[in-house]
């Protein structure tokens, strides 16, 4: 039975044990080396709660909203980093912060 997109991501979610899910959309591609950037990437940076990419082009479409904050930007290990207020994300990394077992 098919219970749709958002069903599937709790699912997901309450019954994953580890701390890092990796969501995307099924027209997304990825590569071995995406995900070895991404693991090094966590490596360095571990206090997040969702990591998405932005477009590159802005002017053409720019899939977030910033936080009302004077601190949006910052940047870590060569890493540009924004906070948002929210995000259109097609491939993310969601930090469940828990414990393992």
């Amino acid at each position: 039975k098919n219970l749709g997109y958002a069903t599937a991501v709790n699912l997901a979610f309450n019954n994953s044990k580890n701390n890092f899910i990796l969501m995307m959309t099924p027209d997304v591609k990825i590569t071995n080396y995406m995900i070895l950037r991404l693991e090094k990437f966590i490596k360095n940076f571990q206090k997040f709660t969702l990591l998405a990419p932005v477009y590159k082009n802005q002017n053409i479409h720019k899939n977030y909203t910033l936080l009302n904050t004077s601190e949006n930007m910052f940047k870590i290990h060569g890493h540009s980093l924004l906070k948002v207020k929210d995000i259109q994300w097609n491939y993310a990394v969601v930090h469940m912060f828990r414990e393992l077992e």
